[in-house]
């Protein structure tokens, strides 16, 4: 199956919010541990072209155009 035919990463629901995710694992590790990850929410939006992923520590404005 191709990414793009998968129905959870189709426009059907195109945002998640992940608290526990291998990029903010990743993210801590690359940091030296130095961020806090539990402060942390990973922000996945599908878009016709791909999935754009947002970590970050505050509450994104997700506005639909």
């Amino acid at each position: 199956m191709r990414l793009e035919e998968s129905p959870i990463l189709s426009t059907e629901w195109p945002l998640f919010i992940c608290w526990d995710s291998s990029c903010i694992e990743w993210l801590f590790k690359q940091s030296y541990e130095i961020i806090n990850k539990d402060n942390l929410s990973h922000y996945i939006i599908t878009h016709g072209d791909g999935i754009i992923d947002v970590i970050t520590s505050e509450k994104p404005v997700v506005v639909e155009r």
